[in-house]
């Protein structure tokens, strides 16, 4: 199933809509296009990112250090978390297999423009990483057991 709310559907919520989707990030400023789809395969959406260039970014722990992410380039870092993306030519199983163990321990998301992005890193883990300057994008959020994609776009 597929549900897709423009701007003005996501301006009538009465709270933020990274909250009533549960992403894993909060924005500067409210999407133009939510897409919210139920029974979606993660490899087929995991080709298409992949072919379409999206890199992966992870906000993780600063400790401890993960042998399985040391491809990831670090973008940015503070006392308590390090802000890592991932290219397309460094994602490899290990990797995918990180992610789907640590679905809910961590935060991470695929973005079609990475390097356009500011970013600011949680202070805590009851802070969410908060993502400025999102014209001309699009972010993919998955949550793997529920077999669910939100796909936030920004034009």
């Amino acid at each position: 199933m597929k549900n897709t709310f423009t701007r003005r559907d996501l301006e009538k919520f009465d709270d933020r809509f990274e909250n009533i989707f549960a992403l894993p990030y909060e924005s500067d400023k409210i999407a133009d296009q939510l897409i919210e789809e139920e029974n979606f395969d993660f490899n087929h959406a995991k080709q298409f990112l992949l072919r379409k260039n999206f890199t992966l970014v992870l906000c993780i722990p600063r400790i401890p250090t993960f042998n399985n992410l040391k491809k990831a380039k670090i973008i940015d870092e503070n006392d308590t978390f390090r802000l890592l993306k991932v290219d397309v030519q460094d994602y490899d199983f290990e990797i995918e297999k990180f992610l789907l163990e640590n679905e809910y321990s961590y935060i991470f998301f695929w973005v079609k423009k990475p390097n356009n992005l500011k970013y600011i890193l949680p202070k805590s883990s009851r802070d969410r990483l908060k993502l400025l300057a999102l014209f001309d994008n699009e972010i993919y959020s998955f949550r793997f057991e529920l077999k669910e994609c939100i796909i936030a776009s920004w034009y």
